[in-house]
């Protein structure tokens, strides 16, 4: 599967729309998931960026079909909120699971298959705050019955992987 965002607000990278029409006319199923970030690239309001959003698919959906009638498409975006004083965007933050399930009816409606994310958190590390966050996006997640997920349990650290090698360990040793 090939996955591939554009910069909103629509912005069209060319080597990135080049690997989605190679992936169409194979056939390669292909996601071209914008991320319209309220305050961000997107409206401030939610209900703007997820039409910004699904606008921006739109375009990734009607190249892939201009280049392969019936090429298979999954529908989809990231909707997390900015916060415009440190210019961070927040993955763990509720707009973000509203903005899928926003995205989830609009694919629904159309008759198209849907990207969800689940399990990303802005914690640091594997704490309270990562398990709410993820657990409340899987639900949504869940709750939205997306097609397919991604992101299962990221943390906005930089060092994940030791992280996870010493969270892993120390709950195999407590058990």
């Amino acid at each position: 599967m090939h996955y591939a965002e554009p910069i909103s607000p629509l912005l069209i990278i060319e080597e990135s729309l080049q690997k989605h029409i190679f992936c169409a006319e194979k056939g390669i199923p292909g996601a071209y998931i914008p991320s319209p970030n309220t305050g961000g690239g997107g409206p401030v309001t939610l209900a703007g960026a997820v039409a910004l959003g699904v606008a921006e698919c739109f375009v990734g959906l009607i190249i892939t079909q201009l280049v392969r009638p019936g090429a298979p498409f999954l529908f989809g975006m990231n909707t997390a909120a900015l916060d415009m004083r440190s210019t961070i965007v927040s993955y763990g933050a509720p707009e973000w699971s509203m903005g899928m399930a926003a995205t989830a009816d609009m694919a629904r409606f159309y008759s198209l298959p849907v990207w969800g994310g689940a399990g990303p958190s802005d914690s640091k590390i594997v704490d309270a705050q990562f398990g709410i966050e993820a657990t409340f996006s899987i639900m949504s997640a869940f709750l939205s019955r997306t097609t397919l997920w991604c992101t299962m349990s990221a943390t906005s650290s930089t060092d994940q992987p030791r992280r996870w090698r010493r969270w892993s360990s120390a709950m195999r040793s407590s058990a």
